[in-house]
């Protein structure tokens, strides 16, 4: 009987047969030239370096961006006095200070100023100038975005109109912390030991979800019309925590806490204007919870508790009902204000 002998092939050989003919490729190189398959430096890092080559600066900046683009610092940069730190000449620019610091000297000017609007300045540190720690205000639609704005002699960041401030630290400034033009948003930004207003908003703006603290000013002025404010906190600050000049605002969901006592006078929440909601908020031991001087308000939901005077509210005004401990069983009132 004849027989056959199976043939066994093992697992590896199959393995080095199929991944060579997996990895057989064209025998015949294409046509033409050799091109290479890497990307330039520019394609890698599409920006530009701030330095006295890219950027020189003039007699009163140490550097000076004159032409649209997308820049960033490689160093610390520090303004000599009579110069700012980075002059921007031109609009449509973007500035990435990379983690780094402009600092200043006595009789330094602004940290960054730019004369120009579509301006974006985001993620670093900005210290001790003699001018502004930032100013936007030449142009509109400009941002200034993770910024830790320090003990600077002017306003810590002055925003242009149509602009967004957000996630900023301003600290110790001797003017106005944050200081907006107009239809200007300020997000998540904390303010606290500048010598005047922590924020002050102009017209049609929005602070949300900001911390004022310890200001020598009101945490936050309202100077424009049709202006929100949510979701703020603001303590200890020397005159009110909140203070309306110009009415026809929104002011809701916020926390205003020890302000205006070491001040002849001071509120949590100041109504000087006409034309105001002012619901849902919380004041707690101030000279005055809230403080309202004129009519045609709305004062409704609010909470108040610890204030030398809980509520202040002029004639005039669509008010709530106060309620209190020894009230609140007998009230129904869904706009009712609490003094507990």
């Amino acid at each position: 009987m004849r027989t056959h002998t199976p043939i066994v092939i093992g697992s590896a050989a199959i393995l080095v047969l199929v991944a060579g003919s997996l990895l057989a490729g064209p025998l015949s190189p294409p046509a033409g030239p050799v091109a290479s398959s890497y990307k330039t430096l520019t394609e890698v890092e599409p920006r530009t370096a701030i330095n006295a080559t890219n950027t020189p600066g003039d007699a009163d900046s140490v550097f000076r961006i004159t032409q649209s683009g997308t820049y960033y610092l490689t160093g610390n940069v520090t303004a000599l006095a009579g110069r700012m730190g980075i002059e921007v000449a031109t609009g449509w620019v973007t500035i990435d200070l990379n983690g780094f610091q402009i600092a200043g000297v006595p009789g330094s000017l602004d940290g960054i100023n730019a004369l120009g609007g579509k301006v974006h300045i985001r993620n670093g540190f900005i210290v001790s100038m003699g001018g502004d720690g930032v100013d936007t205000a030449g142009g509109s639609g400009s941002s200034c975005e993770g910024l830790s704005v320090q003990s600077c002699t002017g306003v810590g960041v002055r925003a242009g109109s149509v602009g967004l401030v957000k996630d900023c630290i301003v600290e110790s400034a001797t003017g106005v912390g944050i200081l907006t033009g107009i239809n200007t948003m300020v997000v998540g930004c904390t303010v606290s030991g500048c010598q005047s207003d922590g924020i002050s908003l102009g017209e049609v703006s929005r602070a949300v979800d900001c911390s004022l603290r310890a200001n020598q000013g009101n945490g936050i002025v309202i100077n424009g019309v049709s202006v929100l404010v949510r979701g703020c906190t603001s303590h200890q600050n020397r005159l009110d925590g909140i203070r309306v000049d110009l009415g026809l605002g929104t002011i809701t969901g916020n926390v205003c806490t020890h302000n205006g006592l070491s001040a002849a006078v001071g509120a949590g929440i100041n109504i000087g204007s006409t034309g105001c909601m002012v619901e849902d908020n919380y004041v707690a031991n101030n000279d005055t919870g809230i403080l309202v001087t004129v009519g045609a308000n709305s004062i409704v939901r609010n909470h108040a508790s610890f204030n030398t005077v809980e509520y202040n509210i002029a004639a005039g005004n669509c008010a709530g009902p106060i309620v209190t401990s020894a009230t609140i069983a007998a009230s129904s009132n869904p706009h009712a204000n609490y003094d507990l």
